[in-house]
């Protein structure tokens, strides 16, 4: 979509420039002065190619613009010349796949059963039917990547220690996912539950990947962490805890599956409490007393996963570039403005936009008609 003058349309004002298209998301920024020039300041330098745009040409693509930096006016056609214009940028808006980093718990306790007993199935087992069916439906759109935790494999090994078994997250790595799974399967009552370190490499590793994916850890685990100060004698929930509130914090909201039976105490520890604690902090809680999505056999594991993968991919739009002033953009939805923290969050490098809650869900089933994202420039407030 271009903006052209039009014989009796007024040029754009000083305050904002709009740009609408529907169904997509609309970046607004600060205009330019009124002028008489025939040429075109706004008209993009190349096109875009934001889904659900409207160019008019009859494909369902359109662009999105952003009016990016303050700096001396040099575009022809300005007219009188204010000196403070917003250059233009623009860039397709697409929901872009999610990347979603796997965070395994494979201590010893997993290849024990929910109630905690060694009779069959064990969680181990179904946690790996779950994923192998999920990673193979879900391969083709969704960017998934695995850490496994403890990487203890034989006697001698640190039961806290976290190096390697990890693989970056891709498409349609079904294959290669499932052999790292089923080759590194966890010893009965061998190695420890290190949850903080592996979340804060997790958390390390996603933030040195520059692609603007929306990205997400999903941990998988059956409740009580340990290994703090490294040692497997000491428990560590509120390490994991900071350690996921910290991986929220820099953008990556976390997922917490819990695979532990109500009720079940370890080391004197209310399993089910912690894995509530987690999904709190983690920013991506389920509505109601169990916040953590439940998973004591494998058909719960797999309808939490498949979950868990649709609201990564459906709500998370891309900006491409952070805006401006991060404290000065709104967010609306039908005209309706939504509350930041609640309705909406950054994703990571405020590079995206991640509707929440009610409004995911009527994105979800199209009740949207209009969306649009509205930047301030820096000393320009957005009321």
């Amino acid at each position: 979509m271009q903006l052209r003058s039009q014989p009796g349309v007024p040029k754009m004002s000083k305050a904002c420039v709009r740009f609408a298209l529907l169904s997509a998301f609309v970046v607004m920024g600060c205009g330019a002065t009124s002028g008489s020039g025939a040429d075109d300041p706004f008209a993009p330098s190349k096109p875009g190619s934001g889904k659900g745009g409207a160019s008019g040409s009859g494909s369902g693509s359109g662009s999105g613009f952003f009016l990016d930096e303050l700096k001396p006016s040099t575009m022809p056609g300005q007219g009188s010349g204010d000196d403070n214009i917003c250059a233009q940028q623009d860039f397709p808006l697409d929901r872009l796949p999610p990347e979603i980093m796997v965070v395994l718990d494979r201590s010893g306790s997993m290849r024990r059963n929910a109630q905690g007993g060694r009779e069959p199935p064990d969680k181990w087992g179904q946690t790996v039917a779950a994923l192998d069916s999920v990673l193979s439906d879900t391969q083709g759109g969704v960017y998934w990547g695995l850490k496994m935790y403890p990487s203890w494999k034989r006697e001698g090994d640190s039961p806290c220690a976290i190096q390697g078994l990890q693989q970056a997250p891709g498409l349609d790595q079904h294959a290669a996912l499932m052999a790292q799974i089923n080759g590194n399967g966890p010893t009965l009552d061998k190695g420890a539950t290190p949850t903080a370190a592996a979340v804060q490499e997790s958390t390390g590793f996603l933030s040195g990947r520059s692609t603007p994916n929306p990205k997400f850890l999903l941990l998988a685990t059956d409740g009580v962490p340990n290994c703090r100060d490294g040692s497997d004698r000491n428990g560590d929930v509120d390490g994991s805890i900071a350690a996921i509130g910290a991986a929220r914090e820099a953008g990556f909201a976390v997922f917490v599956v819990g695979i532990a039976a109500s009720g079940i105490r370890v080391d004197n520890v209310d399993a089910f409490q912690v894995l509530n604690d987690m999904a709190e902090a983690g920013g991506r809680p389920q509505d109601g007393q169990t916040k953590f999505f439940p998973a004591n056999n494998e058909a719960e594991l797999k309808t939490a996963l498949n979950s868990i993968a649709s609201q990564a991919a459906d709500c998370t739009f891309n900006l491409n570039k952070a805006p401006p002033d991060p404290s000065n953009v709104r967010v609306e939805l039908n005209d309706e403005r939504l509350t930041q923290g609640t309705d909406w969050e950054f994703g990571a490098g405020n590079r995206s936009v991640v509707v929440k809650g009610a409004w995911c869900e009527k994105l979800k089933k199209s009740n949207v008609e209009k969306a649009e994202i509205k930047f301030g420039c820096p000393g320009m407030v957005i009321l």
